[in-house]
């Protein structure tokens, strides 16, 4: 009896914990808005790429009733071949304060000509989940209950964890594109910066596409963080190359009367 009660005690605990941690990494988030320079970090054999230049504005911040998330990308691409491109990528984001609603919008273009436009809206209920796409085409596609969005996925790595070097997987839709519904295995690990006495907190993940079920992940996403939630640096590695990003100017938004 006394064994069943204490462990329950703990499971108490445990969710108590989480639950707590996660509000926590929320409480200490400060929105901003924040400019990257992009340019190429590393590239394979394998790499048509050689050269990247470009900026990524990001403004992030809390309003009454979610999470709006907004970037703009552009960049300028050389080949090994001496070819040059222009890609400009636009993504728009809103999120519930509990995380259960989720609006997207995103577009990208190659030198000016429209690649992709994906625009809708998506919920999760206590049994059931379901993305509804507005365009390009109206369809309707039923997700996991336990798919998560990606201002929680970001909470649920910023909080405080008991340990360093703590892997995870979660189901995760962005909303990027017709396709970025993922399984993402997020790696976390705290790094103490003795000049200033901050905290970072190194976030690596690696997306697993649910359609191809490949063992080897499409991209990872590499964020040096500071506690406050501003991203200091950034890596894109798209396997055969990676891009990386610096934080250039930044200033902080005060949050909204509500």
């Amino acid at each position: 009896m006394f064994k069943i009660i204490n462990y329950l005690l703990v499971i108490i605990y445990i969710l108590f914990s989480t639950f707590f941690n996660h509000l926590k990494a929320e409480s200490l988030f400060r929105s901003h808005e924040a400019t990257y320079e992009l340019e190429l970090n590393s590239v394979t054999r394998a790499g048509q790429i050689h050269s990247v230049n470009g900026k990524m504005h990001v403004d992030v911040r809390k309003v009454c009733d979610g999470w709006v998330f907004n970037q703009y990308t552009t960049l300028d691409i050389t080949d090994r071949m001496g070819n040059q491109n222009r890609s400009e990528f636009r993504y728009s984001t809103w999120e519930s304060l509990d995380h259960k609603k989720f609006r997207f919008l995103s577009r990208s273009s190659l030198d000016g000509k429209e690649m992709s436009n994906v625009e809708g809206h998506a919920f999760i209920q206590k049994d059931f989940g379901k993305i509804i796409f507005s365009v390009p085409i109206k369809k309707e596609l039923e997700i996991s209950s336990k798919t998560i969005f990606p201002m929680n996925h970001f909470f649920l790595a910023m909080k405080e964890r008991p340990k360093n070097n703590f892997l995870y997987s979660e189901i995760v839709f962005t909303g990027e594109n017709e396709d970025s519904l993922n399984l993402v295995s997020t790696f976390t690990h705290y790094i103490q910066n003795n000049e200033k006495n901050n905290k970072f907190i190194k976030i690596r993940s690696a997306y697993f596409s649910l359609v191809d079920l490949n063992e080897e992940p499409e991209t990872e996403i590499e964020l040096m963080v500071y506690e406050d939630g501003l991203v200091k640096s950034v890596i894109f590695d798209y396997i055969d190359y990676e891009i990386k990003g610096v934080l250039l100017k930044h200033k902080y938004i005060l949050d909204l009367k509500c």
